[in-house]
């Protein structure tokens, strides 16, 4: 299982489910209602991981809020998908080729590591 992070809230102690930066001193997170919100980093302590279990099972977070970070997750990286078609369906067919030689040349250095 891949690992979480969260960051507390000073103010409150609740845990908030990191997504990423979303702009200077911002990040987005899943709020303890589930809620994906741009909030400033001023408001939590530091960045802290662990698995999804281990967040479950001490009620740092919810389950609510660890369905939302999934469907989060799972909605961008349809949306990347999605552009990525979008811009390789521009490509030439040479274009195409070459694009596909060096992936394939990339997948296979990496297989042999």
């Amino acid at each position: 299982m891949l690992p979480m992070e969260i960051c507390r809230n000073k103010n409150s102690g609740n845990c908030f489910i990191y997504i990423q930066k979303s702009g200077i001193g911002e990040a987005l997170f899943v709020t303890p209602d589930a809620q994906v919100k741009s909030l400033s980093t001023d408001l939590f302590d530091e960045v802290e991981e662990y698995t999804e279990t281990h967040l479950m099972e001490r009620l740092l977070v919810n389950a609510a809020q660890v369905q939302r970070f999934n469907d989060y997750k799972k909605s961008r990286s349809q949306e990347n998908l999605d552009k990525f078609e979008y811009h390789f369906d521009r490509l030439s067919p040479d274009e195409k080729k070459e694009f596909i030689r060096k992936h394939q040349e990339i997948a296979d250095k990496n297989q042999k590591s």
